[in-house]
Formats: C-alpha cells, sequence, structure tokens
C-alpha cells in the first residue's frame, strides 16, 4: 500500500472508481480541480489506485474532508483509515473535519 498526491494522470482511475461507488461521473470536474490543487490523496494497491480522499479549508479555515472513496472490491483492508491518517498528517490546518452519513455504518466505525 502507497499513499501519494494524486496527479492529473490518476484522473481516470479515480472518476472510475467514484463512478463505481455513486453511479455516475457527475464528480469529474470536482475531482480535477483538487487534483489540480494539490487537495486529492489517494492509495495505490500494487500500483493500482484503490481509493482517494479529497480536502478543503473553506470549514471556518479549517481542514475539511470532504470525500473518502474506496473502491468497493477493495474495501475492508484499512484504506480509508489509512486516507484519513495521512489526511490529519498532512493537514495545512490543526484542526480537521469530516462527516458521515448516519446510515454508513462502516464509516462511522473509522
Amino acid at each position: 500500500m502507497n499513499i501519494v498526491v494524486a496527479q492529473l494522470s490518476d484522473l481516470p482511475a479515480i472518476v472510475q472508481i467514484d463512478s463505481e461507488v455513486i453511479g455516475n461521473t457527475s464528480r469529474r470536474d470536482l475531482i480535477e480541480n483538487a487534483i489540480k490543487q494539490g487537495r486529492c490523496i489517494l492509495v495505490k494497491e500494487k500500483n493500482e489506485v484503490a481509493g482517494f480522499a479529497i480536502y478543503d479549508t473553506n470549514f471556518f479555515e479549517c481542514t475539511f474532508i470532504s470525500l473518502v472513496i474506496v473502491s468497493p472490491a477493495k474495501r475492508r483492508k484499512g484504506y480509508a483509515s489509512q486516507l484519513l491518517h495521512e489526511m490529519v498528517r498532512i493537514s495545512p490546518t490543526k484542526k480537521v473535519f469530516s462527516s458521515t452519513n448516519r446510515s454508513r455504518e462502516n464509516a462511522n466505525s473509522i
């Protein structure tokens, strides 16, 4: 497992994973902008993108992790937890926030 800052060359793989999860590519521009601004990290398994996370600093000037997405085929391997730990480590602000839906039992356990 390797966590790195996403590059534009990673965009197709990231959008594919996002599409597998939400059923469309509607967040492509959001993901592309996050990559261009250095606000997207990804986890690779055997040099293949397994998941990604995006943050911004628009939440009261604090880091807000807006997306943590792991490929359905790569779940339950600790990738989401590792992405969150890395986000906290590299956060440009002291405070880091995130949110999840109440129905997301697996996400709530992280």
